[in-house]
């Protein structure tokens, strides 16, 4: 599950840190909650729409843990180092719980709680 998983995020973040971030509403329920920091967003549109105004990043994994529940859905945590509009690090941590999808072997995002931590001066 680990290599699903890291193959997941991986092309996840290849999304999220290009340009174009309407991709993502692939991924999103209806139902989909995003935590990102202190902000809440629910549902697929104003989760994307979020992520389109959100600063450009670039996204650098340390860690990714996956585990399976009992209902099928997968959790999988996330650590590593942002960088947010080419100028401003962060440690981050990001925890998803996947769902599987129905019609293939891919998965969508069910909850995504986000946190970060400045790692310079300047913050």
């Amino acid at each position: 599950m680990e290599s699903i998983a890291a193959q997941f995020i991986n092309q996840y973040y290849g999304v999220l840190d290009g340009e174009n971030r309407n991709i993502l509403s692939n991924i999103y329920l209806d139902d989909s909650v995003l935590k990102w920091d202190d902000s809440t967003y629910r549902g697929t549109k104003k989760i994307v729409d979020f992520f389109k105004r959100a600063p450009m990043m670039n996204h650098e994994n340390d860690s990714i843990k996956a585990r399976v529940n009992q209902d099928g859905t997968v959790d999988v945590k996330v650590t590593g180092k942002v960088l947010m509009d080419w100028k401003k690090a962060y440690s981050f941590t990001e925890t998803f719980r996947l769902v599987r999808k129905s019609y293939d072997l891919g998965f969508d995002i069910m909850e995504q709680t986000f946190t970060k931590e400045s790692l310079g001066k300047d913050d």
